[in-house]
């Protein structure tokens, strides 16, 4: 499968530039072939913690503005869209990484763990629940930035899917542990691992372009990039979870895992 990893400048806090932007990103990867694309964390406003100004109101994922309109792109280029987005609940906020596929919403995570350095969980109410998309057969496991630095999960969820997406706002001042952290989730899951990121600047934080893919042996995939007119960067992946899946029968080293026994820890 052909995915596409994007590497935006997102334009603080303001959706309609950044809604062009994707645009653009999209239908250049349509013309790839590409079968998915990933866009970062936040991706119409940027990490931001201003959840009255830039948080969905409308119902609940699929009824809000943004998902609407990913839906739309969705449908229109027959391929599969994986985007970030902010949802108000009264005084606070979710953080979600929503996958749409032709039309229609197949997966919607909330962030488990807020940044909590960052001021996040004074303003985010966290998720409870692990959740994958299926696509082509492949299922993958979502997760968003902070979520990197806890292992656990990436465990957990690795035993239903060979594929885990991380999308972030991963700030160039730690970008050494986005680096080492990504490959290390592949390698002890035995799973593919795509990692999105923003660049530019957001917030008075800079982010770098780092967006990458790991094999399940923590190889970097080989990519081909395309920009657009705005600037904006998109690698393009080809993914076979065939060598994930024989790997881990040539090489179980799941089933020497004591889940039991590390919960008494």
């Amino acid at each position: 499968m052909k995915i596409a990893l994007t590497s935006m400048d997102i334009a603080w806090e303001d959706k309609s530039v950044n809604q062009e932007k994707c645009a653009e990103l999209i239908k250049r990867a349509s013309e790839s072939g590409a079968r998915l694309i990933l866009f970062p964390e936040m991706t119409l406003t940027g990490f931001t913690m201003n959840v009255q100004g830039c948080g969905e109101t409308e119902g609940r994922c699929q009824y809000c503005s943004t998902v609407a309109f990913f839906l739309e792109q969705s449908e229109r280029y027959e391929m599969a869209v994986g985007f970030g987005y902010i949802h108000r609940e009264e005084e606070k906020g979710t953080n979600h990484f929503v996958v749409v596929d032709k039309g229609k919403v197949i997966a919607d995570y909330i962030k488990l763990h807020p940044f909590s350095y960052g001021g996040e969980d004074r303003v985010y109410i966290p998720g409870n629940e692990l959740v994958s998309a299926e696509l082509n057969g492949i299922r993958m496991g979502l997760f968003i930035c902070y979520d990197l630095r806890f292992p656990e999960i990436f465990q957990a969820a690795s035993e239903d899917c060979e594929m885990l997406a991380v999308i972030a706002n991963w700030p160039r001042e730690r970008i050494h542990h986005w680096h080492c952290l990504l490959p290390a989730r592949a390698i002890e899951n035995q799973s593919v691992v795509l990692g999105v990121n923003c660049k530019g600047w957001g917030g008075g934080i800079e982010y770098v372009d780092s967006s990458e893919a790991y094999d399940g042996e923590g190889n970097r995939i080989p990519c081909q990039r395309i920009t657009t007119k705005a600037g904006d960067d998109c690698i393009l992946c080809e993914v076979d979870v065939r060598r994930p899946r024989q790997l881990r029968r040539e090489f179980p080293v799941k089933q020497d895992r004591r889940k039991k026994w590390y919960k008494s820890l």
